[in-house]
């Protein structure tokens, strides 16, 4: 005999999730023009490599960390410039771009043979592979052990793009290079392209121009430029005293030039760089270098007429009373022992400034603080200790944490069909071996846990000449599969032979007891005794289960 099963679920709820993918592409992003010669150590035509900053990175013997972002490019200028699939397969012949690691010998074989992979797209404007991510440590795709089996073995690797047919079995074009692993740093290196055909020389552009600087005296200022090129342009800096005389700055052939421990004489005068290499030169903007009087610190004996009453900060706000003829007024805030700018403070109504007072000098020691006009002229001074605080300092921070769910509520997975005499018919009188429902699901993962009810009912057993064997033949014994969840059970005492089958429960979740997303499982072995006087026969039932909420 056979049982069939319906059931219902009391409520549903579906969760959307919108993905949005962003990031500007240069329009106007040509793919580049590889050269079409055979590389020494890698494949016909290649790629340059640029670093997360979008700047150039074929220093040679440079050392990249396993997860070190790195993108490629068709072009050593233009970083946007797309891999052309075109330029390694014929046009049509190929489906699908993967980024791979391998030996010389696993190269034909695509995904059944590469070492390490990940998928790609020829996405760009212009149908190129564009910026491509050659992070080796995100190739963890492979049939021999992925990135892993790679920086564990050391040695030589061909590392670049493949274009491909028979999802990724199938190369039919590639463009490649090669890098050295070093496992036991978890780093490695690329090997210089070496083309028959040298690559052009490009002339200096100036990429980072220097800024002026304005410093007081006796302290050191700094200027700072860049520039690209090819070869990488060398540079020089020059100062002039009137911005037409230039003179070069003996040491100045670093990015960064320091002029050290400037006087009052260097105020006004101007500093460039040069950048050269073999195609030409490039020079910067002139900036100034400004170098303003060191402010002496105030004393009773030279300023006694502004001196104010040191009163003690208060939560480390230090007061000074300028009077109220410099209420509502924005000063320069200087302290000492060592000179230090604190920025600015503006009086409030009565003249009063409040001033922060910097952790460092909390400390225990005599400071002093003054209130200076634009021009320098000392408004308002104080002088005491600045008593460091009491530890442990406590403060608070707000906390929040989103917590979501999936508003699931499903009865899923019952058996369409239960055979109860799987082996042979059970005699008249006698009862069958359990045989499992088999497992189904229960979900529970609504906004509101308010608890649910699983319960079954069972029709009358009939053959198809309308023998009938009452409902009350059939036993059920639920049971819980997997891990035990607080506050859900499955009915404790086995529904048997003789028992009413009006509605009888399975299962039930108390109020606020969770399934979350994934569900519970449940099953339960179910007998049949045949009646002594039943007719000889295949009798045939319906199993309802239904999922409630209390």
């Amino acid at each position: 005999m056979t049982i069939s099963k319906k059931w219902g679920v009391a409520t549903a709820a579906a969760l959307t999730i919108a993905l949005v993918g962003g990031g500007a592409v240069a329009a106007n992003a040509a793919p580049g023009d590889p050269i079409k010669n055979p590389q020494s150590n890698g494949s016909e035509g290649s790629f340059y490599l640029f670093d997360e900053n979008a700047e150039l990175a074929e220093t040679p013997g440079k050392v990249f960390d396993r997860f070190q972002y790195v993108f490629a490019a068709s072009d050593h200028v233009d970083y946007l410039s797309e891999i052309d699939p075109d330029d390694y397969a014929a046009a049509g012949s190929w489906d699908t771009v993967y980024k791979f690691v391998a030996k010389p010998s696993e190269l034909n074989g695509g995904t059944g043979s590469w070492r390490a992979y990940a998928q790609d797209a020829a996405a760009g404007p212009n149908g190129g592979v564009l910026t491509p991510a050659l992070t080796l440590g995100d190739l963890t795709s492979g049939n021999n052990g992925g990135i892993d089996s790679v920086f564990a073995a050391d040695g030589d690797w061909l590392v670049g793009l493949a274009f491909t047919t028979n999802a990724g079995v199938t190369p039919v074009g590639m463009v490649y290079r090669t890098v050295t692993i070093d496992g036991d740093t978890d780093t490695y290196t690329y090997a210089p392209i070496e083309y028959e055909d040298v690559v052009a020389d490009v002339a200096p552009a100036v990429t980072t121009q220097p800024t002026s600087a304005s410093v007081t005296e006796g302290a050191d200022a700094t200027f700072t430029a860049a520039a690209s090129g090819t070869p990488a342009p060398t540079v020089q800096w020059q100062s002039s005293a009137d911005g037409t005389d230039w003179n070069d700055v003996s040491g100045g052939t670093s990015a960064s030039l320091t002029v050290p421990a400037v006087t009052l004489a260097q105020s006004g005068s101007q500093y460039r760089a040069v950048f050269t290499n073999t195609a030409g030169n490039a020079t910067t903007n002139a900036v100034q270098l400004t170098v303003s009087a060191a402010i002496v610190e105030p004393t009773d004996a030279t300023h006694a007429a502004t001196q104010k009453a040191f009163q003690a900060p208060v939560d480390g706000v230090l007061k000074i009373d300028a009077g109220v003829a410099n209420a509502n007024q924005s000063f320069k805030v200087l302290a000492w022992s060592a000179q230090t700018d604190l920025g600015t403070v503006t009086t409030d109504a009565s003249g009063i400034a409040s001033i922060a007072v910097p952790a460092a000098l909390q400390d225990d020691a005599a400071h002093t603080f003054a209130l200076l006009q634009a021009n320098n002229e000392i408004v308002a001074w104080t002088n005491g200790v600045i008593e460091a605080p009491e530890f442990p300092l406590t403060d608070t921070t707000a906390l929040t944490a989103a917590v979501t769910n999936s508003g699931k509520f499903a009865l899923e997975g019952v058996n369409a069909a239960v055979n109860l005499t799987p082996i042979e018919a059970v005699k008249r009188g006698a009862t069958t071996a359990p045989v499992a429902l088999g497992a189904f699901t229960v979900t529970d993962d609504r906004d509101n846990l308010v608890g649910w009810n699983l319960n079954a009912a069972v029709t009358e057993f009939k053959t198809a000449a309308g023998d009938i064997i009452p409902n009350t033949a059939l036993g059920l014994a639920p049971k819980k599969v997997g891990e035990a969840v607080d506050g859900i059970t499955a009915r404790a005492t086995p529904k048997v032979a003789g028992d009413d089958w009006t509605s009888t429960l399975v299962a039930e979740g108390a109020a606020n007891s969770n399934t979350v997303e994934a569900g519970t499982q449940f099953d339960a072995d179910l007998t049949f005794k045949a009646p002594a006087k039943a007719k000889k026969g295949t009798y045939t039932s319906t199993l309802t289960l239904t999922l409630s909420s209390k």
